[in-house]
């Protein structure tokens, strides 16, 4: 795959983010974004600028992501007012604010500032490499990234510059403004159930539903339990049956008060299996939720919402290189996740010919229209005689 010229609707469709950027540095943020998104090869900068017909130097493209002055705190601003507008279109009356962590493993990553040794759900070890804390906005069915932040090891922070996951997802809530009239709901794992998280919730006036462990206390009728207790006392039978997003659950709920929290609902339930197969205590899951007048069917298919997030995780993954960069500086390595965000955004606002469709497809439907502009732009200049001139800032 080679570009020689930048298809119009994805030029159309970055304009958005001009602002932060000169007319040379937007220049290199549309080819890197377009090089994120097509480059099957290698997602790295060697492999993006390679992707170019004799337009985009490496080093070039190197120091814009890593030594230009364009702020990365104004590029948020700017994709966050984007978000915004996105979510405000669809009119929904709640929106979810998914919270969650992703690890970026580097078998030669040595010398990357912020590189640390963390656990990796996927590969079940510690792995070497970095950890992204982001946060994602969902709303009918539209999601985007809100914000992604690099979680540093407290051995590789300056003296009282040490933030902790809990602090960086904190930090994503008190910035997260909802559109006018929508309610709000912050979704998380187990791992990021604690008072602090739920406190700043509950602070901007939003609900919260997080998963639960089950050793935690709660007081029902004002004596303490675990929630492993609770389980224990549960009955089977009287789990209910219900369907959510073509796929069958049973759910049952009780009203608690968690301790410096004040009064909350757990809901208590598992997937049905699709082998028939008799539900377990063991299968049983726990979700902690602040509203207690919600149903526990509400609870949950609000709590379903969370897969969102690990979705992105594997579409920015698989689709988009977030964890293929190749960068000493910690600067660099969140300049590249933020444009990897942008990516995303962009392939999600597309005009109708790329709507509707998963991040894969459309990243293959902007393949084929560079595949096309190329040829186009090549066939133009072959019948015109022109000689062969750099196409890095031209659309076609």
């Amino acid at each position: 795959m080679r570009i020689a010229a930048i298809p119009r609707v994805f030029a159309r469709a970055t304009e958005k983010y001009r602002g932060p950027f000169s007319a040379r540095q937007f220049a290199h943020f549309v080819a890197y974004l377009l090089g994120l998104t097509v480059g099957r090869e290698g997602r790295n900068v060697q492999d993006i600028a390679a992707l170019f017909v004799r337009a985009c130097d490496q080093a070039t493209l190197n120091h814009f992501l890593t030594e230009a002055p364009w702020s990365l705190a104004r590029l948020w601003a700017r994709h966050r007012e984007i978000v915004a507008e996105a979510i405000r279109r669809v009119g929904a009356r709640r929106v979810f604010l998914s919270l969650d962590d992703t690890v970026s493993w580097k078998r030669w990553g040595l010398r990357m500032e912020g590189a640390g040794w963390h656990y990796s759900t996927t590969m079940k070890a510690l792995v070497w490499g970095h950890d992204a804390v982001a946060a994602l906005v969902s709303a009918g069915g539209e999601a985007y990234v809100w914000g992604i932040a690099l979680y540093r090891p407290k051995r590789a922070c300056a003296a009282g510059a040490f933030r902790t996951k809990i602090d960086l997802a904190l930090a994503e809530i008190e910035t997260f403004a909802p559109p006018a009239g929508a309610a709000a709901t912050v979704l998380a794992d187990c791992w990021y159930f604690c008072h602090r998280l739920a406190r700043a919730a509950e602070a901007r006036g939003f609900d919260w539903v997080f998963g639960c462990k089950r050793n935690r206390v709660v007081r029902v009728a004002g004596r303490r339990a675990t929630v492993s207790r609770l389980i224990q006392r549960l009955s089977l039978d009287e789990l209910e049956r219900v369907a959510i997003s073509g796929r069958h659950y049973v759910v049952a709920s009780r009203l608690v008060d968690f301790p410096g929290l004040g009064p909350g609902q757990l809901v208590i339930g598992a997937e049905v299996p699709k082998s028939g197969r008799r539900i377990r205590r063991a299968d049983l899951r726990v979700i902690a939720c602040n509203r207690q007048d919600w149903r526990a069917r509400t609870v949950l298919s609000q709590y379903v919402q969370r897969h969102r997030i690990e979705d992105f995780f594997k579409d920015a993954k698989g689709h988009l290189g977030l964890g293929e960069y190749q960068l000493r500086k910690a600067e660099g390595i969140q300049r590249h996740w933020a444009l990897v965000a942008c990516a995303h955004t962009v392939l999600r606002l597309l005009p109708a010919g790329g709507r509707g469709r998963t991040i894969g497809e459309a990243a293959l439907w902007i393949e084929d229209l560079t595949q096309e502009a190329a040829m186009k732009w090549a066939h133009a200049r072959g019948l015109r005689g022109v000689k062969w001139r750099s196409p890095f800032l031209r659309a076609a």
